[in-house]
C-alpha cells in the first residue's frame, strides 16, 4: 500500500513531535558550544504506534475559529470517529460543551488552542499516523502568573482517549490531496474554557 505521507512519517523528527518533543535546536537546552543536550518536551502521546488510515476513515480536529479551514485541515493532531464519540459521551455525562470536553481528554491547554472550531474530514488518500494516549502537559502560562498542569488520567477508562499525529499534512497541497473536507462547527471561547482551572 502506498501512503502519501510515507517520507514525512519516516522522518525521525515526526516521532519526536508525536512524543511532544520540540526538535527545534534553537529551543533546545545546549552546552557552551551550542550543541543540543536535550530538547524540551511536554504533552504529545505516550508510546506512539504506527497506525494506518485507510480510505474513508472519518477524522475530527479542534482548533481556533481564527484559523482558516485549510489551515486547520493541514494540522497534524486529529482523532478518529470512535474517539470522537467517546468525547461526546464524556461531554454529555459531565454536562460540558464539546470543546471543553475535548480540552480535558486530549490535554490541550488554552495556550495551545482556544478550541473554538471543529473540523470533520475523511481520508481520500491512505495516510500513516502515530497513535497513542495523551501524555501530561506542564507549561508556563507565559505571563508570570502560573503554570498549567494537566496530568494524564489514562488509568481512568472514561478519560482514556487515543490521539493521532499525522505527519506531513503541513506540506503544500498535502492536506487537500489526502483529506476530503466534511464540515466545520464554531463554538464560543467561554464554552471551551468551562471547567478549566490553572493549577
Amino acid at each position: 500500500m502506498s501512503f502519501i505521507n510515507q517520507n514525512d512519517f519516516n522522518d525521525p523528527q515526526s516521532l519526536m513531535r508525536a512524543r511532544g518533543v520540540d526538535p527545534n535546536p534553537d529551543r533546545a537546552f545546549s552546552d557552551t558550544d551550542g550543541n543540543p543536550l536535550f530538547y524540551a518536551k511536554t504533552g504529545g502521546i505516550m508510546n506512539p504506534k504506527r497506525h494506518e488510515l485507510p480510505l474513508g476513515t472519518v477524522l475530527f480536529r479542534f482548533g481556533s475559529s481564527k484559523a482558516s479551514v485549510p489551515d486547520l485541515m493541514s494540522g497534524c493532531w486529529w482523532i478518529e470517529q470512535t474517539e470522537f464519540r467517546k468525547m461526546l459521551s464524556f461531554a454529555h455525562q459531565h454536562n460540558l460543551p464539546a470543546g471543553a470536553a475535548m480540552r480535558q481528554l486530549a490535554l490541550v491547554p488554552p495556550e495551545w488552542s482556544d478550541m473554538t472550531r471543529l473540523v470533520r474530514a475523511s481520508v481520500k488518500r491512505e495516510l500513516l499516523a502515530f497513535r497513542g494516549l495523551g501524555n501530561s502537559v506542564h507549561i508556563d502560562t507565559g505571563d508570570g502568573l502560573g503554570v498549567v498542569n494537566m496530568p494524564h488520567q489514562n488509568d481512568n477508562p472514561a478519560r482514556r482517549m487515543n490521539q493521532l499525529y499525522i505527519p506531513g499534512l503541513w506540506q503544500p497541497g498535502a492536506a487537500n490531496a489526502a483529506l476530503s473536507y466534511g464540515s466545520d462547527f464554531t463554538f464560543s471561547a467561554e464554552e471551551s474554557m468551562r471547567g478549566f482551572l490553572y493549577l
